[in-house]
Order: structure tokens, then C-alpha cells, then sequence
């Protein structure tokens, strides 16, 4: 047995990698207005290649001052250094305040400050890896669902969609203690409708124009926007009627939170339905995004997968995957997060200078918007050997050391992180893992789905794998 796992542990690369170039850099970026109407349809599209092998790029829309920023020391300095004075844009407060209110997401300074006190307990790392069964059993019966044609039958099946329900059923497990969710369906279309329809609003706002002003995805923002909230009101409705959600699930424990100034205590009922919808959505869609895509990678990296499948044997035998196992999955750890380097869930953070500075020899005016392009970041020539290369060597434990905080930013830095990034990372090793022993994942040919930046990393027109159970 551990000559098997020292096997495993070998880190030397199992075939010749290949290249995994999605998006080829333009030469030089679009003037305006090009830029705008290449930013609706792809924003990474927008990207020169200048932002893939300069520390600052800084470019202007028309009027608006905008520049791209990758140096891991100029990230840092405005992640945290000087986080003050790079508050989020406004832009982002544009985009999702609608939706999503006053959340944890939206807010800014003392209001966001007790916001994320109020909740930081609830993402302790004990206590994520006792959701582990959670999140396994969630992928579980998506395997029952896959056999339901039959022990090595292969079917094409879209992922994209197969897995959103899974990360989906396990943060409605985990987020309210298995409460019936009926409305789950409504939402998960609500938040497609409406981040597929964000580009658009980035893109007038870019331009300058009112947030009050038409465009042609206006009407659906609105209309799912509605969606969202109607469905999440008639959950807690039902709930707090019916006293149905458990004390000790996550939505116990943000109802038992304390909001600073409220007569009476407690929390509001708008502020517990803001961060439901905020939990909710991006508890299930970036995790969702990370797995597609490294199903997508591992269906092209046969040898890979085998190894994967291989140490889930090994380290989980034929039980569920619980939480004492997560540590023990090496491999799973490092191909997940090697995929989500190369296919970032949340390619594009942004930020705002309240005041006009320089940033690595660059002045910034106040106002200009600062682009983090997570995407390029983790694609830099300067930062990453061969960074169009899947090696999930980069991290094995040793290797991981060297990479900087700053160079490797999956769910974003500072204060500012998104509170639920250990949560994601568990899940996507406990879910990946309890795929990868149930079923096989083979590319079926075709065009390679291009990267599409929806505030998340979607597939365009999806993900058909070959899916085969064991």
C-alpha cells in the first residue's frame, strides 16, 4: 500500500502536455467603440497582449480611464496595501445591487465590516469538512442519475447543466439543512438569465450612460432580478412559518446573527433574505464553473483522470468521501486547482482609484477603474513556465510554496476574499473525487468550448462530455 501511494505521489508529468491556449491575445486593444461591443459579447476577447506580459496596461474607453493590472506587487498594494483607497467601482454596485441588495457582496466600509464579522464564523474549516457528506452525496446521486442507463453505457451528457444541479443541491444542503427547496429550479434559471445579461450593463456603464438607461438586456436583468427574489421570499416565508430549517445549518446561523444598530436585535429580514440569495448563488455557481471546466481538461487527460481515480480508490475505498479524507487527496487538490488556473471561475475582479495616484509608474486619475483580470494573471508569461501547459505539478505541496498570494487568486485576495473560498476548494476536491470513482469522462470531439466571462467562467453553448459509469 505505500508503494502504491509513493507511486501516486510522483510527480512527473504522465504524457507530453499540450497546449491549452483558449483565447488568443489581439495585438492591441479595440478602440472605442469597438471595445464596447467586443466587451458584450466577450470580455476576455478584449485582452491584449500586453496585459499577458506587462506588470500595468493602462487604456481609455472614451473618456472613461480604465488600466489592467497584473503584477503580483501592484495586486497586493491595491488588494491590500492600500485597499482603502481601491474600493470596489461602482460599477459592481450597478450590476448587483438590484438582486442582491445590500449584501455581503455589495456593501461597502462599516457596513460590509459587521457584515462579514456577523458571518465569518459560519465558513470555519471544521466545520466546512463536516459538509463534507453533504457535498459527496450531492455528486453521489448525480451518479445515480448518470447509471440510470446502465453500468458502461455511455452517453453524452451536458455537464454544464448536470453539475450546476449538484453544487446546487449541496449548497441548499448545507445552507439550509436539507429544507425542501422547490423554488431551487426557478432560481438556477433566474441567475443565468441574469449573468448572462451583466456584460451589457458593464458595458453602458463603461460608456458613461445612466444606470436608469435602456439596453437590450435591460428588461431581462429586471425580470430575473424579480425572479430571484420572489422565490427566495416565499422560501423563508415558508420556513420561518413552518420553523423547518435546522438551528445549526448556515441559515440557522445567519438568522441568529446580530445587525449593529437595529431596535430589537437581530437581524432584518431584508438583510437575511439580501445574503441568501448572495450565499446561495455564488455558494453553487463558481464551484459549478471550477468543476465543468476540470472535467473539460480531464476528458482530454486520459492519464490524469486514471491517477485521480486512482487515489480516490485509494484513499476513500469504496465509502463515501467524509472530511478526515480531503487532506489525503493530493492529486485530486492539485489538478483542481491547476484547472482553475487555466480556467479561472472568476476571471475579471475590479476595483476604483478614489483619488488620483500612480500605480507602478502609471497616474491614475480619480475615478479610473482598475481592472484585475484574473484570467491573464493566472495565464502570464512572466509569472508561469509554459502557462498555456496543464501541470498540476505546480502545486504539488512543495512547488505550492513558491507560488505568491497574489500570482494564483482563484476567489480573489485581501479583505475582500470571497468568504467562501475554502468552502468551494473542499468541495470541488470531495466532488471531484466522487465523480472521478463513478464514471469516466471522455471528450467527444468537436470545437473546443470557448472561455465566455459572465461574471463567471461559462462554457459558450455549454459542455457535452461522453460520460461512461463504472
Amino acid at each position: 500500500m505505500l508503494g502504491e501511494r509513493l507511486h501516486m505521489l510522483d510527480q512527473t508529468p504522465v504524457a507530453a502536455p499540450r497546449d491549452w491556449t483558449a483565447i488568443p491575445p489581439r495585438d492591441k486593444p479595440y478602440p472605442a467603440p469597438l471595445f464596447l461591443y467586443h466587451f458584450v459579447r466577450n470580455p476576455l476577447r478584449c485582452l491584449p497582449r500586453a496585459v499577458y506580459e506587462e506588470p500595468i496596461v493602462p487604456h481609455r474607453i472614451g473618456r472613461f480611464r480604465t488600466a489592467w493590472v497584473t503584477d503580483p506587487d501592484l495586486t497586493e498594494t491595491v488588494f491590500l496595501g492600500r485597499h482603502a483607497q481601491f474600493p470596489k467601482p461602482p460599477l459592481e454596485q450597478r450590476v448587483f445591487s438590484d438582486p442582491l441588495g445590500q449584501s455581503i457582496l455589495t456593501s461597502q466600509g462599516e457596513d460590509w465590516r459587521w457584515q462579514r464579522g456577523a458571518v465569518a464564523g459560519l465558513f470555519r474549516h471544521e466545520d466546512i469538512l463536516s459538509y463534507v457528506p453533504d457535498m459527496a452525496a450531492a455528486a453521489s446521486a448525480l451518479l445515480t442519475q448518470w447509471r440510470a442507463g446502465g453500468v458502461g453505457a455511455t452517453r453524452a451528457r451536458p455537464i454544464h447543466r448536470d453539475v450546476t444541479q449538484a453544487t446546487y443541491a449541496a449548497i441548499s444542503r448545507t445552507l439550509f439543512g436539507g429544507a425542501a427547496m422547490p423554488e431551487a429550479g426557478a432560481i438556477q434559471a433566474a441567475v443565468d438569465g441574469y449573468l448572462n445579461a451583466t456584460s451589457w450593463e458593464i458595458a453602458t456603464a463603461l460608456a458613461g450612460l445612466p444606470a436608469w438607461g435602456w439596453h437590450p438586456a435591460s428588461g431581462r436583468l429586471k425580470r430575473s432580478s424579480r425572479m430571484m427574489r420572489s422565490a427566495i421570499t416565499r422560501m423563508l416565508d415558508r420556513w420561518q412559518a413552518g420553523g423547518a430549517v435546522a438551528g445549526d445549518s448556515l441559515f440557522g446561523r445567519l438568522l441568529a446573527a446580530e445587525e449593529p444598530g437595529r431596535a430589537g436585535g437581530g437581524i432584518s429580514r431584508e438583510r437575511v433574505l439580501n445574503n441568501l440569495l448572495t450565499f446561495l448563488n455564488a455558494g453553487h455557481e463558481t464551484t459549478a464553473k471550477a468543476l465543468i471546466w476540470t472535467l473539460y481538461i480531464l476528458s482530454q487527460e486520459p492519464e490524469w483522470q486514471e491517477r485521480l481515480r486512482d487515489e480516490a480508490r485509494s484513499v476513500v475505498g469504496d465509502g463515501p468521501v467524509e472530511g478526515r479524507h480531503i487532506d489525503d487527496l493530493v492529486l485530486t487538490r492539485q489538478v483542481f486547482e491547476e484547472a482553475m488556473r487555466l480556467y479561472a471561475p472568476a476571471p475579471v475582479l475590479t476595483r476604483m482609484a478614489t483619488e488620483d495616484c500612480d500605480l507602478g509608474g502609471v497616474r491614475l486619475a480619480a475615478g479610473s477603474v482598475i481592472f484585475i483580470p484574473i484570467w491573464a494573471v493566472h495565464r502570464h508569461r512572466a509569472l508561469w513556465p509554459e502557462p498555456e501547459q496543464f501541470r498540476p505539478e505546480r502545486f504539488a505541496p512543495g512547488a505550492r510554496k513558491a507560488i505568491r498570494r497574489t500570482q494564483f487568486m482563484p476567489f480573489g485576495f485581501g479583505p475582500r476574499i470571497c468568504i467562501g473560498s475554502t468552502f468551494s476548494r473542499v468541495e470541488g476536491v470531495a466532488m471531484l473525487a466522487t465523480l472521478l470513482r463513478g464514471a469516466r469522462f471522455d471528450w467527444p470531439g468537436g470545437p473546443a468550448p470557448e472561455p465566455l466571462a459572465r461574471v463567471t467562467l461559462w462554457p459558450r453553448g455549454g459542455m457535452t462530455l461522453a460520460v461512461t459509469p463504472l
